[in-house]
């Protein structure tokens, strides 16, 4: 008890929308692959987008605006 996790055996498919605050929740999913997949990073500014995109180290394909 007390674990916030899903019981399927795969993890979560997570989208985080804003870059800016957003990128730190990025980081949590991305530090835990095991319960998380990080599938896309949603900004309507689209530097901040490719400047978070490009410090986490993501594909170009996961970055929506």
């Amino acid at each position: 008890m007390g674990e916030n996790r899903v019981e399927t055996g795969n993890p979560l498919r997570m989208i985080v929308v804003g870059s800016g605050r957003g990128k730190s929740h990025a980081r949590s999913f991305l530090a835990r692959p095991d319960q998380f997949e990080l599938v896309g990073l949603v900004d309507i500014d689209e530097p901040r987008l490719k400047a978070a995109i490009h410090d986490l180290e993501l594909p170009d394909h996961l970055a929506y605006t």
